[in-house]
């Protein structure tokens, strides 16, 4: 007989939310996207996705992640710097606080 043997972290096929987040009348579009975050982000709590990958890897439009990171924001879930590319163009570090 055969076994599979993992022996890779948990973090790798599992992502937790806190329950308060659930508590906390998000939009659709903003727990889908700190579901992602949570799933991403290193143990640093960093992502560094672009919005047009995000909005790919959630199946959302640009726009619908926009919105959904300003409203993260506000409810202090996530935090947001700007920092420059390579290209010159800048790029969202997001963090997540929970």
């Amino acid at each position: 007989m055969d076994y599979i043997i993992d022996n890779g972290a948990d973090s790798k096929y599992l992502f937790e939310i806190p329950n308060i987040v659930d508590d906390m009348n998000l939009s659709v579009y903003a727990y889908r996207l700190y579901g992602h975050l949570k799933r991403v982000t290193s143990s640093n709590c960093l992502c560094d996705q672009s919005t047009t990958i995000l909005a790919e890897c959630c199946n959302m439009s640009v726009g619908s992640i926009t919105n959904a990171k300003q409203e993260l924001l506000a409810k202090n879930l996530i935090t947001i710097e700007n920092k420059p590319s390579e290209r010159g163009k800048n790029y969202h570090l997001i963090g997540c606080r929970l």
